[in-house]
């Protein structure tokens, strides 16, 4: 699990993305690694450590600037500290600083974002629902046509998907309910952003096919090449083989980023709308890739009727045109970069510290390298 001195895939420091921006006074964060609780920003001695501090331990971050501190190893510490980033917190009633890098990141900083999309549809909904003469409550609701995917009636509520898939979130983030609680149309949510903000579109390891099929998109031939190449070019550099373009150095991944194109139709449409495209409708197999805020506008049809519709700042739908995911920021690659706290699974072994999954071409750095230039 990253800390919060990291930072996230598209390059925003975790401490901006996770505490400056994300409403840190109401949220609990938890220590990662054990840590030492300082009394103050210069400590010495043992006295100057409130306690010891475990995995796990709940605290609340006090301000949204981080300080430097520094420790002697009359402290405790194993090695000394010198101007390193801590925050400023409370644990209990005793206030004072954590390193950041000992503090895990929240699992689910965009829910914040998740959560307010969500009720804001919703009360979008039910306002437009009391205008039609329906009412607020739960079980009524209103026909509206949705851009790209056509008309869905009696729509009602707007809820998150809670349900999980090998392990992992389902690619399903919301769906919307007809009055009588039965599923109309999932979506895959993002916030506004652009390709930037949308990045990894799914993962590539034995658990991220379907529940039936945990393997599907690991077995893809696609992934197998890029993961065996991956390992060619791992290995080499561990017996001293490889040629001087190796982005590999003694097994530790030197360049920000390596990726390949993904070409494989199928696999753009599993990485993209999720691993169960191709069978009906689901939590892994979405209707919609949505990002921004839902848009509900009342229109006149070319009858003379009022017709509610639902968009959003970009999107696109299972079924339509998937060309932008073949070119451009939403292409989508096979990407692999240095992360200590992961690891890749190959057909010929794991990888220590990298992280593979298929991300689109914003994810990329200035220093990456297209994996074919290094074999």
């Amino acid at each position: 699990m990253p800390s919060l001195s990291g930072n996230s895939t598209n390059g925003t420091p975790n401490w901006d993305k996770y505490v400056v921006n994300n409403n840190y006074t109401q949220v609990t964060y938890t220590i990662e690694t054990q840590a030492l609780f300082f009394k103050q920003v210069s400590n010495t001695k043992i006295d100057h450590v409130h306690d010891q501090l475990f995995p796990g331990t709940k605290l609340t971050i006090l301000s949204p600037r981080t300080v430097k501190i520094s420790a002697s190893r009359d402290t405790g510490v194993i090695s000394r500290i010198t101007s390193k980033p801590a925050a400023s917190v409370q644990i209990g009633n005793k206030k004072g600083y954590v390193l950041i890098n000992k503090i895990r990141k929240p699992t689910k900083a965009p829910d914040s974002v998740e959560k307010r999309t969500i009720s804001m549809a919703q009360t979008d909904l039910d306002n437009l629902k009391s205008k039609a003469g329906v009412g607020k409550k739960r079980v009524s609701g209103i026909d509206i046509e949705v851009d790209g995917f056509g008309l869905i009636t009696d729509v009602a509520t707007v809820e998150k998907v809670p349900e999980r898939v090998n392990g992992r979130e389902a690619k399903a983030d919301i769906v919307l309910k007809n009055s009588k609680g039965t599923r109309l149309i999932y979506i895959s949510h993002k916030a506004a952003g652009g390709a930037k903000a949308f990045q990894q579109y799914g993962g590539i390891s034995e658990t991220a096919g379907t529940k039936e099929m945990p393997a599907l998109v690991y077995t893809n031939p696609e992934v197998q090449k890029f993961l065996n190449d991956l390992y060619s070019l791992y290995q080499s550099s561990l017996d001293g083989t490889g040629n001087n373009m190796n982005p590999f150095e003694k097994g530790k991944l030197k360049e920000a980023r390596l990726y390949r194109p993904v070409t494989d139709t199928q696999l753009i449409n599993q990485s993209v709308f999720g691993p169960g495209f191709g069978g009906p409708s689901g939590i892994d197999n979405v209707d919609v890739i949505a990002q921004g805020p839902f848009i509900f506008k009342s229109v006149m049809n070319p009858y003379g009727d009022i017709v509610i519709t639902l968009s959003w700042d970009h999107f696109d739908y299972r079924g339509g045109n998937i060309n932008e995911f073949n070119s451009g920021q939403y292409q989508a690659l096979l990407v692999s970069r240095s992360a200590s706290d992961r690891r890749t699974k190959t057909p010929q072994g794991d990888i220590p510290g990298v992280r593979t999954g298929i991300f689109n071409r914003s994810y990329l750095s200035g220093q990456s390298m297209p994996i074919d230039a290094a074999l």
